[in-house]
């Protein structure tokens, strides 16, 4: 459900479309450390980049490798 309203978002906001990369690089780092605190993980074990692009990330089928 997000991931479409995301989307449509975008869709009704073209001039977001080219800022997609940079946001994601910049939120990337704080998730990351909010992903590693709440599964009690070592913050070493999750990526320091994203490795995933946004396209692959909001296509429906998309689940990360465990």
């Amino acid at each position: 459900m997000q991931r479409r309203e995301l989307l449509d978002h975008i869709d009704d906001n073209p001039s977001l479309k080219p800022l997609i990369d940079a946001v994601l690089a910049k939120a990337y780092p704080d998730a990351a450390l909010v992903a590693a605190l709440e599964t009690g993980l070592s913050e070493t074990v999750v990526p320091q980049s994203c490795p995933w692009s946004f396209a692959a990330m909001i296509g429906e089928a998309f689940w990360p490798e465990a």
